[in-house]
């Protein structure tokens, strides 16, 4: 399913914080642009769940597969909506297969939950006028505790750039509102290009965590906090 999410701080929490929308959409795969084109659709572009089902809707009826079942209870697919479907798949759906392996029909109960199953899972990130469209899973905050010299502890944050969240601007705040000392350090890694990690010194881990979900409006299902 599709949704979007607004999430900001109360004014005297942290009125500067500009307010996070996560917006789930689904990108066709492309071996469904002919059917997002055979009804004038961008095969392209992002679609709410139901934006997208309308279009496997009106294509089935423009295309009267609905009328080909004297029952009026299934779908029978042409080769587009085939492809759309099942092509590339390794296991095959139940049911009556073509010469080539793919299913005649489909009961219409199930063409919502099928069509969204293949579609591609993308999630559009904006805070203020930035804004990112990231494919697959959602990105991670990570908050863990690590040793320093000594037996000082460090509650170290990583990701943040990728909620739009300024590593400077962070670090300054819990310096601030946890009355502790913060630095930042590039991330090492090719793949950490341009990335840094803010350390705080001290165990905060729970605080970190909670000011990240109610303040900065990252969903807790993307912070994956270790206390330890």
């Amino acid at each position: 399913s599709s949704s979007s999410s607004t999430s900001s701080a109360s004014p005297s929490a942290a009125s500067s914080i500009t307010p996070l929308t996560i917006e789930e959409l689904l990108k066709p795969r492309k071996e469904m642009a002919a059917v997002f084109a055979g009804v004038g659709a961008n095969p392209d572009a992002l679609y709410t769940a139901k934006e997208a089902y309308d279009i496997a809707t009106t294509y089935v009826r423009e295309k009267k597969l609905d009328e080909m079942d004297s029952s009026k209870l299934s779908v029978l697919f042409d080769g587009a909506m085939a492809d759309a479907l099942f092509k590339g798949e390794s296991k095959k759906a139940e049911g009556s297969l073509t010469k080539d392996g793919n299913p005649i029909g489909l009961p219409k109960a199930m063409l919502r939950e099928v069509f969204l199953k293949r579609m591609l899972p993308c999630f559009v990130i904006t805070r203020g006028t930035d804004q990112a469209v990231k494919r697959g899973t959602m990105p991670v905050v990570k908050i863990a505790i690590q040793k320093s010299q000594g037996k000082k502890k460090l509650t170290v944050v990583t990701g943040l750039e990728a909620y739009f969240v300024d590593p400077k601007a962070f670090a300054g705040e819990m310096k601030k509102r946890l009355a502790t000392s913060t630095t930042i350090e590039a991330l090492e890694g090719v793949h950490n290009h341009g990335l840094v990690e803010v350390s705080i010194q001290g165990q905060f881990v729970p605080k970190v965590t909670k000011m990240l979900s109610t303040d900065y409006g990252i969903p807790m299902k993307c912070i994956a906090a270790k206390d330890d």
